[in-house]
This record gives structure tokens, C-alpha cells and sequence, in this order.
């Protein structure tokens, strides 16, 4: 990817969660025309899985990226990618047409549950799990990007899509596992 956004071609990434935030830097920081296309309300709305209150943290997102010379345009979402062989224009619901040289498209994960559902754990868009990272069955934990956790500032679940949540997630499930 890093090979695709050098040329400061024209960019245009579809998503605004984290890897589409930090993608979307990244081709800024290598001088790409960039445009950012998303058709949630707000940027990282599904990565934050929020309602009422997150408008303002997301909103601070989206300014830093105009900020930084992003096209962002949120609450559209892409109907087509035109072009034979090679994408050169991205048409969006409101029939705008993005002239582009380069599509880069993070639209999210599913996190796999199987072996959570398999085992009997509460699942809902992720593992269920309480401040402590502990699943409904108390000796088992979860931590990383499939742990679904209330979040004690807006008392909703949020599963984080980040990468600094799996980093520090394990940590946090030993530490609880150890009574700390």
C-alpha cells in the first residue's frame, strides 16, 4: 500500500474508522490528493459503536483530518468505482463523481466468535466481557479487538477496532487474572 500512496496521486479511502483515519494520513503525509468518503454520520462511529455523545469525539477527527487538506465527506456512502482496468473515478449516493488514481477501502472487521459460541460465552458483537476483561464464565478472559466491554464514560459496549487495544488488552486480562 505504501508503494500505491507514494506518488501523490489522487486518493480516495472509503471508511473512516482507524485504518481508514490512519491510512488517510498516511497518503497526506506522502503529499496524496486526499478525499474520505464515509456514510456514517461521523468517523470512527462503528469503531466507537457510540450514539449520543460520540458526535464530539468523532467530530474532532474529522476536523483534524480537513485540518490537514482532507476532503472528508461523511454520511455518503459509494455506489460505484468506475473505470476499464483501473479505477479512475468513485461515484458516491449522491451521484458526486471523486476523480482518482488510487482506492484504498477499510469498511471494518467482523470479529470471528466461533470458538467464544462454541465454548458458551455471551457474544454480542464480540465477547461480552465486564471491566475486568472477564467473560460470563469466570475463569475465562478476552481481551484485543474481540472483547466487547461497557464503556464506563458513555455506559454503552464498545468492541475497540485499534490496534493499541490488542496491544494493551492481554496485559490488562493477565493483570485482572492475577487479582491486580
Amino acid at each position: 500500500m505504501r508503494e500505491a500512496i507514494r506518488g501523490g496521486d489522487r486518493v480516495v479511502v472509503v471508511g473512516a474508522g482507524w485504518s481508514g483515519l490512519e491510512t488517510a494520513a498516511a497518503a497526506r503525509e506522502y503529499g496524496c490528493e486526499l478525499t474520505l468518503i464515509e456514510p456514517q454520520p461521523t468517523p470512527l462511529q462503528a469503531a466507537f459503536g457510540l450514539g449520543t455523545g460520540g458526535e464530539v469525539i468523532d467530530g474532532f477527527f474529522a476536523q483534524v483530518h480537513r485540518q490537514h487538506g482532507v476532503d472528508v465527506r461523511l454520511g455518503s456512502a459509494v455506489t460505484e468505482f468506475r473505470g476499464t482496468g483501473h479505477v479512475t473515478a468513485v461515484i458516491t449516493e449522491d451521484g458526486d463523481q471523486v476523480p482518482v488514481d488510487v482506492v484504498i477501502v477499510g469498511v471494518g472487521a467482523r470479529p470471528n466468535t466461533e470458538l467464544a459460541e462454541y465454548a458458551g460465552l455471551t457474544v454480542d458483537n464480540g465477547v461480552l466481557v465486564d471491566a475486568a476483561l472477564r467473560t460470563s464464565e469466570p475463569d475465562v478472559y478476552a481481551a484485543g479487538n474481540i472483547a466487547n466491554a461497557v464503556n464506563p464514560l458513555y455506559q454503552a459496549w464498545v468492541r475497540v477496532e485499534h490496534w493499541a487495544n490488542a496491544l494493551h488488552g492481554g496485559p490488562a486480562a493477565a493483570r485482572a487474572m492475577l487479582g491486580q
